[in-house]
């Protein structure tokens, strides 16, 4: 099997881009809001911070994914592992808001400790069966589970 990527292409941009873009913004407007009216300004700035917080918790700790044969290479753009598929306790997705997203939980710990999450390239099938899971999810399923047995034989 040869490698080939799992993770969105735009992964890059929603970890690093898409923050750096929302602060640039909300700098923009908030700055001159605080020339002119302190309290709306505030109110702006407040709830820019908690929709901030949100960007961060739910996007920036994105993970690269490939599979290659027997093991997941995933990647923080900063430090790349490989883990054995072996290693998979459980797949799961999320249905709702926003982009899908696959949480892979690992039986033991690795550098990004036991789960990771990353936002799966999405196929034609994928944008119409919104309500099922994505292919990935299976399949990573399936090929946890085969070399997870194929190990214990």
């Amino acid at each position: 099997m040869e490698k080939r990527r799992l993770s969105l292409f735009g992964t890059f941009f929603f970890k690093f881009g898409l923050p750096a873009l929302w602060i640039s913004v909300l700098g923009s407007f908030a700055l001159p809001m605080f020339r002119s009216d302190a309290a709306m300004a505030f109110f702006f700035f407040l709830a820019g911070f908690i929709v901030t917080i949100f960007i961060f918790w739910r996007i920036v700790s994105f993970k690269k994914v490939y599979i290659d044969g027997t093991h997941l290479i995933i990647s923080n753009y900063i430090k790349t592992i490989r883990v054995q598929l072996s290693q998979i306790y459980s797949v799961s997705e999320n249905f709702f808001f926003g982009p899908k997203l696959v949480w892979i939980f690992f039986k033991s710990p690795t550098v990004f400790g036991t789960k990771i999450k990353f936002t799966p390239i999405i196929s034609l099938k994928d944008i119409f069966c919104q309500f099922t899971s994505h292919s990935v999810v299976e399949e990573l399923r399936t090929l946890a589970q085969k070399n997870s047995t194929d190990t214990n034989s």
